[in-house]
């Protein structure tokens, strides 16, 4: 992900493209961080409900 993301946002800044390296670079890096982010609260979450249960 950091590697894809990374040549898109240093291409667009290299060029003077500042659009380019936020559309394509910074922004979709972001957006896919808060997906992972969600998920591991997501599997915090369920982690702790099966140790309060005591789910093996």
């Amino acid at each position: 992900m950091w590697f894809w993301y990374k040549l898109k946002g240093y291409k667009g800044t290299a060029h003077v493209q500042q659009d380019y390296s936020w559309w394509y670079g910074w922004a979709p890096m972001i957006g896919q961080l808060a997906l992972m982010q969600d998920e591991a609260a997501k599997l915090r979450r369920l982690k702790a409900i099966e140790t309060k249960v005591k789910i093996k």
